[in-house]
């Protein structure tokens, strides 16, 4: 029996409005649709804590030829395009009706996180775990754990929703509960179904 739920942010809480953003500016954050090992290095820095956004747009900007001064321009046009999947929001909503206690586990720079974390949705969480502050990021099984130890959560009676299925997998070998979110209307009717909701 599942009674708790451990929720990635981006790309299963929350994302990009890409209607808000011009072409040029999503096709350059395509890769944050990759999974983990092609992510370029200094991003996954970002999202650990360890590299400022400054020094990301320069390192981004030898990879893209793009300028250092455009890439971070993009990097804050993308954090303020934020916004909440409504569909995953009233699934969320749902299940803190029923009684489910729900909490984050995200891999997400501080600047992402400031932005995110000033949605209502965040007000449902019992607890929440990002890689900026922890300095670890998923797949790493140390990351995972240390939001099993610090809300006293059992394993098999937890579910984990995450976008990148590198990072289910890593969950699933801790003897943790999966689902591989991959669309936010199908995805929340299915995990409707598995708790029989």
């Amino acid at each position: 029996m599942i009674t708790d739920i451990i929720f990635d942010l981006g790309g299963v809480v929350a994302g990009r409005d890409k209607s808000r953003c011009p072409d040029e500016i999503n096709k350059f954050f395509s890769f944050l649709a990759e999974e983990n090992e092609k992510f370029p290095p200094c991003w996954v820095e970002f999202d650990r804590g360890m590299l400022p956004q400054q020094q990301v747009a320069e390192e981004l900007s030898q990879l893209t030829g793009r300028s250092p001064a455009v890439c971070n321009d993009y990097i804050d046009k993308a954090i303020q395009a934020l916004d909440v999947f409504p569909y995953t929001e009233q699934m969320i909503r749902e299940l803190a009706s029923e009684k489910y206690r729900l909490y984050v586990l995200s891999n997400m720079s501080l600047e992402f996180y400031s932005r995110l974390k000033t949605f209502d949705v965040f007000r449902y969480f019992h607890g929440q775990v990002v890689s900026c502050y922890e300095h670890r990021v998923k797949p790493d099984p140390e990351f995972y754990k240390i939001a099993l130890n610090r809300f006293n959560l059992i394993p098999e009676t937890t579910l984990f929703i995450d976008d990148k299925l590198k990072n289910v997998e890593a969950a699933a070998a801790l003897g943790i509960r999966t689902y591989h979110f991959t669309d936010p209307i199908k995805s929340c009717d299915d995990i409707r179904s598995l708790l029989n909701l």
